[in-house]
Order: C-alpha cells, then sequence, then structure tokens
C-alpha cells in the first residue's frame, strides 16, 4: 500500500490517529505541503511503513526520542523543516535505514556519536544544521555502505579524517565545504576510486594537494576559498595544458586567481581568489545536491542538481 499526498497545500498537524485504518502501509508521501507540528512518534514506529517523506514542511521541534526498535523504516526525508534541538541519541534505533535525510533543519548540539551504529545508511545528509562546533565524527568511520555524505555548513573544524579515504571507499559523494577544517586534504581520498563529486571548498585547507590520478570518475572537484592549498595541477596529472585531463572532470576550482597563487591550475573552470566574491566562486551559491525523491523513480537519484547550471545526469544502473 503506498499513500501520495505531496505537493498539496495540507497544513495543521499529524495527528495520532492518522493511518489508523492503513496497518499495512508500505510508503509514505506528505513531501511539500505545509504541515506543522512535531515529527509524529507513531510514524516512526509504523510496523509495515518502508519510506517516509516529509520534506519541506513546517515540522518543528526536537526529533522524537522515545522510538522503539524499527527494523522496516529504509527511507526517511525530513529535509527543509524547522526541526530543532539536538538529534537524540535514540535515532540508532531505526536500524533498517538506508537514507537519511536531516539537512537544511536547526538541529544543534553534537551529531550524536550512534549515527554509527546505522550501519545499513547508504545516504546521510545533515548539511546546513547549526550543529556544536566539532570534528567530523570519528562514529562515521564505521558507515562502511555509505555513498553519500553530506556535512556542509555543519560547524565543522579540525582536520580531514584519514578513514573518510580508507573506510568509506564505496563514496560517490562527499560534501563537507563551507566548514573551518584545517590541515592538508589526507592522501587516503586519493582512493576513493569510485568518487564523483568531491566538495572541499570553503574551508582552511592548507597544504599539498595529495596525487588523486586514481579518481577516475570524478567529475566535480571543488578546492577554491581555502588558506592556502598548494601544487601544481599540471604535475599532478589533472591537466594537459588547458584541458582537464582527470576522470570524468568537468568542474574544477580553485585559488588560482591569487597574484602570487600556491595552486597553479592552467586547466580550472573557474579560478579564484579566495575571497568568495565572484559569482563563479561562491560556494555559497551551490545547492546540498539533496536527492529530490519522486516516487514515480522509486525514491532512486537520477540526477545531481548543484545549480542551475551545473547538474549531472546518472547513467542507469545495468
Amino acid at each position: 500500500q503506498a499513500l501520495y499526498l505531496e505537493d498539496n497545500k495540507f497544513s495543521d498537524t499529524i495527528g495520532e490517529a492518522f493511518l489508523d485504518q492503513m496497518p499495512s502501509l508500505e510508503t509514505l508521501d506528505l513531501s511539500d505541503n505545509e504541515f506543522e507540528g512535531e515529527v509524529p512518534v507513531h510514524l516512526l514506529t509504523h510496523p509495515t511503513l518502508t519510506v517516509m517523506d516529509l520534506h519541506d514542511n513546517s515540522l518543528g521541534g526536537p526529533f522524537p526520542s522515545s522510538l522503539e526498535e524499527n527494523n522496516k523504516l529504509e527511507f526517511l526525508a525530513l529535509h527543509d523543516n524547522f526541526l530543532t534541538s539536538e538529534l537524540p541519541e535514540e535515532i540508532r534505533q531505526l536500524k533498517a535505514l538506508k537514507h537519511l535525510d536531516l539537512s537544511s533543519n536547526d538541529f544543534g548540539g553534537d551529531m550524536p556519536a550512534t549515527l554509527g551504529e546505522m550501519s545499513n545508511l547508504r545516504y546521510l545528509f545533515l548539511g546546513d544544521n547549526p550543529f556544536t562546533s566539532g570534528s567530523i565524527p570519528d562514529s562515521l568511520e564505521q558507515l562502511t555502505n555509505l555513498e553519500e555524505l553530506s556535512l556542509k555548513r555543519t560547524r565543522r573544524v579540525e582536520s580531514i579524517p584519514d578513514w573518510l579515504g580508507t573506510k568509506l571507499s564505496n563514496l560517490l559523494l562527499l560534501d563537507i565545504s563551507n566548514n573551518i577544517l584545517t590541515g592538508q586534504i589526507p592522501e587516503s581520498i586519493g582512493d576513493l576510486t569510485g568518487v564523483a563529486f568531491l566538495l572541499f571548498n570553503h574551508n582552511t585547507l592548507s597544504g599539498d594537494l595529495p596525487d588523486l590520478q586514481r579518481l577516475s570518475n570524478v567529475a566535480m572537484l571543488l578546492l577554491d576559498n581555502n588558506t592556502g592549498i598548494s601544487g601544481n595541477a599540471g604535475d599532478l596529472g589533472m591537466c594537459e595544458g588547458d584541458n582537464l585531463n582527470l576522470g570524468n572532470l568537468q568542474v574544477f576550482t580553485s585559488d588560482c586567481s591569487k597574484d602570487e597563487p600556491e595552486f597553479v591550475c592552467p586547466c580550472c573552470t573557474a579560478c579564484c581568489n579566495g575571497s568568495g566574491e565572484t559569482d563563479s566562486c561562491r560556494g555559497d551559491g551551490l545547492s546540498l545536491a539533496n536527492l529530490d525523491p519522486y516516487w514515480e523513480n522509486g525514491y532512486v537519484r537520477q540526477m545531481f542538481v548543484f545549480s542551475e547550471d551545473i547538474i549531472f545526469s546518472l547513467k542507469p544502473k545495468d
């Protein structure tokens, strides 16, 4: 059973009696409406729901903490709401989740270490939330099935952990842009041979760029607006003259327009000066590129949309 009520103007709260007459429901889509109130606990403990899409509403308050173990729910989209407070440790009770999108809310506090116990996750978007300033949580290294990880604008500090390249080997997208990360991009990033989108821009990263020549699938690499990433893209095999020469690379930015640039890049599609003033170098102009859930597509990603003119379509899997 499925219930699709998306793209309407439904409002008010979602009451506890909602779905009482649908005990076998598997898919619920209430996205793009005007629902208010808190996320109903009874939906997160529903015995048969596998997909719940409540994104782009006006839901508020904390994420429910009185959760029972749920081995059914696989897809939960709550982005673009007004959820607040800390994410509770009890989120680990949603053990079957493969897709969790909590981006563009108002979550604060620490990222719970129990996220690392959600071993089925393939998609985790936490971007655009004012979490307490902290490092990228080491607990996330346990999520070895992750394919997409977005921590954009989540107040991450300190260095990029080496395990992002060694443990999360299935990553297709890694977005840790618009934070205050420091130090050097670890050499292990060069081991992410399946990665297509790497966003390191708008941080305070420095030091030599590691060898990334094994990234044969990379389509977008953003390095701009950092403190001083250094190197020569030609010497690193990323440029052949003025032409891109790395994987499927189509969008490549760095701070190569400074008077004396630390990073020399004759093939970059945008050369920035580190100030973020030009349109092509403004990291805040890029979206999170969330999966836009459509039941018609089986809630499977069809494309990555970073802006009106930066769109990547996915080839269908065999």
